[in-house]
């Protein structure tokens, strides 16, 4: 895991209903950077989705 995908776990645990575009915005990254760190962290098993799109949240494990 790298820096950027620790920024990333750090940020959703204290706001777990955060869209990609203020998680790009709270860590400096652009939008895709952030859904290639999320897809790497929910392949790593770290990060899941639950719920929708529009209403769910990213449960950290």
């Amino acid at each position: 895991m790298n820096e950027k995908e620790k920024q990333v776990l750090n940020y959703l645990r204290e706001n777990p209903q955060s869209t990609k575009e203020q998680i790009a915005t709270a860590i400096g990254q652009s939008r895709s950077s952030v859904t290639r760190h999320i897809q790497a962290l929910m392949a790593a098993g770290a990060l899941r989705r639950i719920g929708s799109n529009k209403t769910g949240y990213w449960e950290v494990i």
